[in-house]
């Protein structure tokens, strides 16, 4: 077989790999050989093969981040064009460029398989000689007025921040349910439902109380045994559990999301001594508006050593601009190379320019989420024990006590953990902290393995 295959050319040889496929998982490999089959999405893939096969499907699913479900779906959606070309598929997420950039995947997916396209191919959207076709959309912006066969919502949450706020989920969700749902087709219509579960009221919890069938698919099971092992490992995903804290580990990771309310603060972690040696850093909270006095203002600073962040010092005062300006400006000329961040919402900028003219120098962030969302990170340095307490300084009690009674729901005092958070932040992002990259593979591109992809898809010893 490999003599009579040896001089065809690769295209060919592509074209019938695809073209013998006989599921999805073999679809998959055939477009993109450097994937493996997607059997750790087995759920979610039965309900793909059901709908190739002319089925009629409504499910939510939730899925880890980077575990291969949005790729997984651009395949499908290039199976079941090239079954059934008359298909009209709806492809709509949180942004209309991102929607257009998976509609550009889509597209070239068809290509390779074979899919009979004429007509409009724009970024966008684009057809098949039978009619079919997709047509991308961002959940916000303009719909076309025609009805689709598959409907697939994709991640139309952008981030936290948009999920967090009860006025952007209502916005969502009556986007979702007057202009997309509004979108079946009369003849039966298949919806598939991918989000991250940033919210327990986001659009899949309210399809779920709706009575839709969910497949949930946590990262680690309650033996905590892994989802996708041979990509993300148990102890790389425990390592994950730690730095971005449970909150955001059971909303993104095993979507489950949890309400706010409880205590985000474990128990403290002490130490005898802050390090005398390390790298330092100021977070600050400042109670200004563009009043000489306001509420009570805050500095932790903070000293990174090794993998540990040590709580050297806290001051919490109420006192005017100028008196904790010159706090500050005595601070750094002890710390000349520290660095000082402060998140500063509405009118907080003037403040930090107004410090800057008193001779402070402060790395001022836009605050573009709110305090339990940014100490978020902290919160799971802190329960993993890698924030540590001077046991006995005299601010110890009352600090320890703000931040383990911090919810983020209606806190009468929250001061310091902002500050806390902003000092930890400015010391993990100097030290490059972020989550490795996830690494899809290297392409392959020799010739016997794709016939012996080939061979083994007609059923075919080799």
């Amino acid at each position: 077989m490999d003599l009579l295959l040896q001089d065809v050319p690769l295209e060919a040889i592509d074209r019938a790999i695809v073209d013998a496929a006989p599921d999805l998982y073999r679809f998959v490999t055939a477009l993109t050989p450097e994937y493996e089959e997607p059997r750790h999405l087995d759920p979610l893939v039965e309900r793909l093969e059901s709908i190739a096969r002319g089925g009629r499907e409504e499910i939510v699913v939730a899925c880890p981040p980077r575990h291969g479900k949005s790729e997984l779906l651009a395949h499908a959606i290039a199976y079941v064009l090239k079954r059934d070309p008359t298909m009209t598929v709806a492809y709509v997420s949180h942004s209309e460029d991102f929607a257009a950039s998976r509609s550009r995947r889509i597209l070239r997916l068809c290509e390779r398989a074979g899919v009979a396209l004429e007509g409009v191919r724009r970024g966008d959207q684009f057809e098949t000689k039978a009619g079919g076709g997709l047509v991308s959309a961002g959940i916000l912006g303009p719909q076309t007025g025609r009805g689709f066969r598959l409907l697939v919502l994709d991640d139309v949450v952008r981030n936290r921040e948009q999920a967090e706020s009860p006025s952007q989920r209502d916005r969502i969700w009556q986007a979702v349910t007057d202009d997309v749902l509004t979108r079946r087709d009369p003849r039966g219509t298949n919806t598939v439902v991918l989000a991250a579960r940033w919210h327990p009221d986001d659009v899949s919890g309210r399809l779920i109380d709706l009575g839709w069938p969910e497949i949930t698919l946590p990262a680690l099971d309650d033996d905590d045994r892994a989802l996708w092992p041979s990509m993300w490992p148990a102890d790389e995903l425990a390592r994950i559990r730690e730095r971005v804290g449970l909150h955001s580990w059971w909303s993104l990771y095993q979507g489950r999301p949890r309400p706010r309310g409880g205590a985000l603060f474990g128990a403290p972690t002490w130490c005898e001594r802050p390090p005398r040696d390390g790298r330092v850093a100021f977070g600050v909270d400042l109670a200004y508006s563009c009043k000489t006095h306001s509420d009570y203002s805050v500095s932790v600073r903070m000293v990174r050593s090794g993998e540990g962040y040590f709580v050297a010092d806290v001051v919490r005062v109420q006192e005017a601009v100028t008196a904790f300006a010159a706090r500050m400006r005595a601070a750094r000329e002890r710390y000349p190379g520290a660095r000082t961040r402060w998140y500063v919402a509405g009118q907080e900028g003037g403040i930090s320019d107004l410090l800057g003219t008193l001779g402070v120098k402060v790395d001022a962030r836009s605050a573009t989420a709110d305090k339990f969302q940014r100490a978020q990170a902290v919160a799971a340095a802190w329960n993993r024990g890698a924030i540590r307490i001077p046991q006995g300084a005299p601010w110890a009690a009352d600090f320890v006590d703000e931040v383990c009674a911090f919810t983020g729901v209606g806190d009468r005092h929250d001061d310091q953990v902002d500050a806390l958070a902003a000092a930890y932040d400015a010391l993990a992002d100097s030290a490059g902290d972020r989550l490795r990259a996830f690494v899809e593979g290297v392409r392959a591109q020799d010739a016997d393995r794709r016939v012996g992809m080939l061979l083994r898809n007609l059923g075919v010893a080799r």
